[in-house]
């Protein structure tokens, strides 16, 4: 199987992936959307990787795709208000961001964040440079993560220290503020 091949079954699988979800669409009292209950932590983490994915079946072309990227920029405009650096809020009432874990499902769906920038409208737009910029404020002056201060690394586990995942995933962050803002 060669690599347009391999993308084709791959968009295949993903788009049936994307219809079952339909019936986790949650609409929000904004006129916008989010998979799920629309809840912090995990909630989160799914509101923005379906998005992403969201997106890239958008991209994609085909008949379905002015709905992916009409779901995929609703909930975008849902996440980003309800950040808390935005003033908004989640379905359960409170707001995500500025956690040890609130810059892995903005690196993980950043590639399709730049994807939905044409489409979405200038607010957005500016929310998402705010959060960015929010997160990496937060990572560099406070960066708290098991009760611990400031960011860690050693090179062993039984120092301590090494919470090499998030510091990845955190220092990307870091980088894609320093590279746009």
């Amino acid at each position: 199987m060669d690599t347009t091949q391999l993308a084709d079954r791959a968009a295949t699988l993903l788009a049936a992936w994307a219809e079952a979800m339909e019936r986790w669409w949650t609409p929000t009292p904004d006129g916008n959307g989010v998979l799920g209950f629309g809840n912090d932590a995990w909630g989160v983490q799914t509101a923005w990787r379906h998005a992403g994915a969201l997106a890239v079946l958008a991209e994609r072309g085909g008949a379905r795709a002015a709905h992916w990227r009409a779901r995929a920029c609703a909930a975008v405009r849902f996440l980003v208000a309800a950040h808390v650096s935005g003033g908004g809020r989640l379905l359960d009432g409170r707001q995500w961001g500025r956690t040890w874990i609130s810059a892995l499902p903005l690196e993980r769906s950043w590639f399709a964040l730049r994807l939905l920038e044409p489409h979405l409208d200038a607010a957005t737009r500016a929310g998402l440079e705010r959060i960015l910029a929010d997160e990496a404020v937060w990572l560099t002056d406070v960066n708290e993560r098991a009760g611990q201060r400031g960011i860690r690394a050693t090179r062993w586990a039984h120092e301590g220290g090494n919470n090499g995942e998030s510091n990845l995933w955190n220092g990307c962050l870091l980088w894609r503020a320093a590279e746009r803002l």
